[in-house]
């Protein structure tokens, strides 16, 4: 799974103005579109003008995807060709991302089968759809239909429940967890999808973990801050108890939650990391301390939101989640200021435009004027420094890395 679509969520927890534009409306109310996550995409296969007939040579006794959790998947074919002996076989396979990516399998003698390994070091329960292609030594190709497993965990009994909302997932906690989550979800996704304009046409999987160890066990290099996970474009999210449940049911879920709306504006790549926090720290309904005061606080050494933050910057106090609070504050006095409409039509903006211009179109107002408006809200003395512009860099193929830092309090 590329790493580029990572969301990681690390230990560091612990109404409208004027020049706003206005969406498209009907009986007064805003417009709620539906957007549509990646479908699970049609990988067309070779043309092959022969490919009916050849298809009538193969017989195929397995083709399946063998979960190894928390190991990695075995991909398993075997088959035969009554023109000749099967010579290759390749695997395609790709996830809601949309991306498919090609493995070839190796004979295995000893089972008489083809097999191929991948050690993905992944997080259990997301969707890997997938199917085989096999050629025979008379160049005749043979592909099978395509097929869909998730990456199961069968090394321990899991709850799993659903309703119209999200999928669950977890174990070693209490059943009625689920229940809570359930109540979180439906009321984030509800203020999410008036927030943003847009609804999803799909579940998240929302996977609970008990403990470190467990959600250690997966990751090539364990990383002891590392308390949860985020997969933006797959809608999915895993997270740990560490913390405990209030944490996870009022403000884990969420921030996360948040951040899947974000990943699905495709376009939006040049978002910096202080806006993706902060946005999503905005939509907790239950803060871990007083975001806004500790920014205040600090109102004197305010950074420039020209440059970008890295998420596990500490601030002028010492503590962690600067980067969160900073962007917290940005968008708390863009939200009062300048209304929802402003925010949907920002997100919406993204999808064509850059971050700049999507604020700007979005506010009626250039960022600069934004920026120092927020300073003055905040108390801090003076405009922001004017940055010597670096040279423009091409855009990531996907949205960056967002941790989630331990209380800062």
């Amino acid at each position: 799974m590329s790493a580029a679509i990572v969301a990681l969520t690390m230990l560091l927890w612990g109404g409208g103005g004027a020049g706003a534009p206005a969406l498209a409306q009907e009986n007064g109310a805003a417009l709620l579109t539906t957007f549509t996550v990646a479908p699970s995409p049609t990988v067309t296969p070779t043309p092959n003008a022969t490919a009916t007939a050849s298809a009538a040579l193969f017989t195929v006794g397995r083709a399946e995807l063998v979960s190894r959790y928390p190991a990695g998947v075995e991909y398993v074919f075997e088959g035969s060709s009554a023109a000749g002996d099967i010579e290759r076989v390749q695997v395609i396979w790709w996830t809601n991302t949309g991306t498919p990516e090609r493995s070839p399998l190796r004979w295995d003698a000893e089972q008489g089968v083809w097999t191929f390994f991948d050690r993905l070091y992944s997080p259990p329960w997301y969707q890997i759809h997938y199917r085989f292609r096999a050629v025979d030594s008379q160049d005749n190709i043979y592909e099978t239909p395509e097929q869909v497993s998730e990456y199961a965990d069968n090394t321990r009994k899991w709850l799993r429940r659903e309703n119209d909302d999200i999928i669950v997932l977890m174990f070693g906690a209490r059943d009625s967890l689920v229940d809570d989550l359930f109540w979180s979800a439906a009321a984030s996704i509800l203020r999410l999808e008036d927030a943003f304009g847009f609804s999803l046409d799909y579940k998240p999987y929302v996977v609970v973990m008990p403990d470190q160890a467990s959600f250690q066990e997966w990751q090539e290099h364990p990383d002891p801050y590392l308390a949860g996970l985020t997969l933006q474009e797959l809608g999915y999210t895993i997270q740990t108890l560490q913390w405990g449940e209030t944490d996870l049911v009022h403000t884990t879920i969420p921030h996360e939650l948040t951040h899947i709306f974000q990943g699905f504006v495709r376009k939006a790549r040049d978002l910096p990391t202080w806006l993706i926090e902060g946005n999503a720290t905005y939509f907790e309904p239950t803060q871990q301390y007083d975001y806004e005061r500790r920014v205040r606080d600090a109102a004197a050494w305010l950074p420039t939101l020209q440059r970008d933050m890295t998420a596990n910057e500490t601030g002028p106090d010492g503590r962690n989640r600067w980067t969160y609070d900073v962007g917290y504050t940005f968008i708390k006095y863009w939200i009062d200021n300048y209304g929802w409409e402003s925010h949907r039509a920002f997100w919406e903006a993204q999808k064509t435009m850059n971050f700049r211009a999507a604020l700007e179109a979005a506010t009626g107002v250039t960022f600069e004027e934004l920026e120092n408006g927020w300073r003055t809200w905040l108390g801090a003395g003076g405009p922001a420094p004017t940055l010597i512009p670096l040279p423009t860099m091409p855009p990531l193929p996907t949205s960056p890395p967002m941790p989630t830092l331990p209380s800062s309090s």
